[in-house]
């Protein structure tokens, strides 16, 4: 199996840097500006080149109600490669289609070297407001006007419907092969895109497994986090594959970045289940994510920055738990660990281009190796799942033996048959009990779980046989048992038949005691405390008895029963505990309570 787990991460490490080295990553061609500047002017007609244009860092802009004018200089020379072999012939012009891009968030009129080439929406004037832009737009620059050298692009802009909010913004300015900056969006979404149909199949795979029977959380946090996956890239990609106005754009950020948020949760707090820790964990793990994310939302600036500080840090609290499951040696930690850094490396290339395009490529051949992993978790748990309820049939069957046994029979009819001659009314109320007993089991046997109160009816019918083949009397002390509480059938009656076989009991007054002890912390977390009182020939207690004893009392059929049917009925979720304490014998038992009893029992 391990060899086969191995082979699997190898595969996946192939999948990703596969598809990462066969992409062909855009923005690779580009004529990027060498200068920005601005002029704060309300006029229409084209400013002078020897105006009062102030320098300005492209990637922080300060957004404006009413028009300005921007400046950028594209350096177009023999210097400057050209994209698909274009050269500049001596009248200075090209002979490939040329192209300008601009992203900004605003309307705006282009001119190039001096001539107007093309609006995107309207800039405002003093008696008209704006007509709002799309987010991107492409400009055909026509050959004639192509120079060798600098050349200028001149921007009349305004940005009167962006959010009161957002005061700044960065500009994407720059010039390409036409045909390449009409496609630029659809490649940088082609790749998340081929990963939707393979994610949604990984997400309703796994939500129809948590929720058809086995209810196993690590398939609900996972199914959530491909659905998030999902949603995110549609969101990422809307602005490829449509495009929209400009207003629209931190709307489209908002979405991008509480999503991101969520799968920054889900991917730690997937780990958390996969490996199995106890609510406690899971609950201060999210309780330690809600807090650093929180920080994070208050004090980190930007849409894209903000994303990757939030996805880095879910990353890194993925790691610490994976490298805390190493440490406690919990199975597939390591295949897990290497796993989900075959996933991240990727980022070594570029932390943009993962977060846009290699995430989601990195995630399939995660998700491909998770569901591979958890496939055989499964399969472990059904077949010990299978164990369990073989040995619980079958150690049934030894109590049964155990209670009609020959010897348990001709007492039982030699009982009957000297108070059928001396006490006539004692024998109709041996057989009524003794009936009563069996219809109880009869109805309780084919049931997964029942309440403390059906058991415990069935607990008082059987000590109130054994009082009569004792002639002694057998009492059952309750204390803050809820009765509606459910538990595996023949429990607590085993316990008290261990009682019985351990001791030796005469024509006296005996009590057993039964406290309830629901754990303040974690309501859904009960223990039951059993006592009963050691008779005088009961043996003493030695520690170094072998390993069929525990703290020195016998590990018969009884509680090998009993540890079965807890095991069956609650998976690991239990805990059995023995010892002794002064004149009784004590048994401790912590299972879940109600409501999750319930709820394992409705998915068999």
């Amino acid at each position: 199996m391990r060899i086969v787990n191995w082979f699997y991460l190898m595969l996946m490490a192939a999948i990703i840097w596969g598809l990462v080295l066969m992409h062909k990553p855009p923005l690779q061609t580009l004529v990027m500006p060498t200068s920005f500047a601005l002029l704060h002017s309300s006029q229409t007609s084209l400013p002078s080149q020897e105006a009062n244009w102030q320098n300005q860092d492209i990637t922080s802009l300060t957004l404006p109600d009413e028009a300005i004018w921007l400046k950028f200089t594209l350096p177009l020379n023999e210097d400057t490669p050209l994209p698909n072999g274009a050269v500049l012939t001596n009248s200075n012009k090209v002979k490939t289609a040329k192209g300008l891009f601009i992203s900004v968030l605003g309307a705006y009129s282009v001119y190039f070297n001096g001539e107007f080439i093309g609006n995107n929406g309207i800039p405002a004037v003093a008696d008209a407001p704006e007509v709002p832009g799309n987010i991107d737009s492409v400009f055909l620059l026509p050959p004639h006007l192509i120079m060798q050298g600098s050349n200028t692009v001149m921007i009349r802009f305004s940005s009167q419907f962006r959010p009161d909010s957002l005061t700044h913004s960065g500009v994407w300015v720059f010039a390409d092969d036409y045909s390449n900056l009409i496609n630029i969006n659809e490649e940088r979404t082609r790749l998340p895109i081929m990963m939707l149909s393979a994610l949604l199949l990984v997400a309703l795979y796994s939500f129809v497994v948590y929720f058809s029977s086995l209810n196993n959380a690590t398939y609900l946090w996972f199914g959530s986090l491909s659905f998030t996956l999902i949603l995110l890239i549609v969101a990422e990609s809307w602005r490829g594959l449509f495009g929209y106005p400009y207003p629209w754009h931190v709307v489209r950020m908002e979405v991008v970045l509480w999503l991101t948020l969520a799968i920054s949760v889900l991917l730690p707090m997937f780990f958390v289940a996969f490996f199995r820790y106890t609510k406690r964990v899971a609950t201060y793990s999210l309780c330690a994510l809600a807090l650093l994310y929180t920080l994070i939302m208050l004090f980190v600036d930007g849409y894209d920055y903000r994303s990757f500080v939030l996805f880095g840090t879910g990353l890194v609290c993925s790691i610490a738990v994976c490298i805390a499951s190493l440490i406690a040696r919990k199975q597939h930690a390591w295949l897990m660990t290497t796993g989900l850094m075959v996933f991240i490396s990727p980022v070594v290339l570029s932390r943009f281009s993962f977060m846009d395009q290699y995430f989601f490529v990195s995630f399939i051949g995660l998700a491909l190796l998770m569901l591979m992993v958890l496939n055989q978790t499964q399969s472990e748990r059904q077949r010990a799942f299978a164990q369990s309820k073989l040995t619980t049939q079958r150690l049934e069957l030894e109590l049964v033996k155990k209670q009609l046994q020959p010897h348990f029979i001709l007492n039982t009819l030699t009982a009957i048959e000297e108070w059928v001659d001396t006490s006539p009314k004692d024998a109709v109320a041996f057989i009524q009990a003794l009936a009563q007993e069996f219809r109880q089991m009869a109805q309780l046997s084919n049931q997964s779980l029942v309440t403390f109160e059906q058991e415990l009816a069935l607990c008082e019918s059987h000590l109130k046989i054994m009082g009569y083949r004792f002639d002694a009397k057998f009492e059952l002390v309750k204390r803050n048992i809820n009765l509606q509480q459910r538990l595996p059938p023949g429990i607590l009656l085993t316990l008290i038949e261990n009682a019985f076989s351990h001791n030796r009991y005469d024509s006296q007054a005996y009590s057993f005691y039964l406290e309830g002890n629901t754990d303040r912390e974690n309501a859904k977390v009960t223990s039951i405390i059993f006592k009963s009182m050691r008779s005088a020939g009961a043996s003493s207690i030695d520690l170094r008895e072998s390993d069929n004893n525990i703290n020195g009392l016998h590990m018969g059929v009884g509680n090998k029963y009993v540890k079965a049917r807890l095991q069956e009925a609650y998976g690991d979720l239990w805990s059995f505990e023995e010892h002794q304490e002064a004149d009784f014998w004590v048994v401790t038992l912590t299972f879940p309570a109600f409501e999750k009893a319930n709820k394992h029992e409705d998915s068999k």
